[in-house]
């Protein structure tokens, strides 16, 4: 994953403008194969109808793999950023779960517990997590009743434009107090 340090400056642009190009993008296709796409409705979410998704909002470096617990996996890069996903929730029908996010290398500096629940307090359907070795934002989604493929592809665009918030958010809790007196 990226580092965190490394990140702060160019990621709050490049986020914001990856996040705005993958939702207007999808926004501006056309009026024929908008409607099409809005009326595709994915009951279970399969290795397919992911990646179809990741691709036609310009994901490359599409890989699948076996995941922990028997489930599929994808990793792709998206807007400059790394996803990995995990369908999950599993029967005889198929796949109603869906479980991805990005990781950031914290390059040894302690993240505080209070630091990623005060993000995840703003940010709730996108919640910060420790991982080994670094910070994840992560997201779930549930296709039980069917899920629009535009949704799927819209929480994918949120993730990715919720970075440079959460970089900042980290990096600011990291900044040391100022002292009045000093100021």
């Amino acid at each position: 994953g990226a580092s965190l340090a490394v990140c702060r400056g160019r990621l709050e642009m490049r986020g914001l403008f990856w996040g705005l190009a993958i939702v207007f993008g999808a926004a501006l296709l056309s009026p024929a194969r908008a409607a099409d796409e809005a009326a595709t409705t994915l009951d279970y979410f399969t290795v397919e109808n992911v990646s179809a998704a990741l691709t036609e909002l310009g994901a490359t470096d599409l890989k699948t793999y076996d995941a922990p617990g028997g489930h599929k996996g994808i990793q792709a890069s998206l807007g400059g950023y790394k996803l990995a996903m995990s369908i999950q929730q599993c029967d005889a029908a198929g796949c109603t779960g869906l479980l991805f996010g990005t990781q950031f290398s914290t390059d040894g500096r302690d993240v505080s517990a209070e630091t990623l629940l005060s993000f995840t307090r703003k940010y709730p359907p996108t919640p910060a997590l420790r991982t080994e070795g670094g910070v994840a934002l992560m997201r779930a989604l549930i296709s039980d009743g069917g899920i629009r493929s535009t949704n799927l592809k819209a929480n994918f665009a949120l993730l990715i434009g919720i970075i440079p918030a959460f970089v900042k958010h980290v990096n600011e809790a990291a900044l040391p107090e100022v002292d009045d007196e000093l100021a």
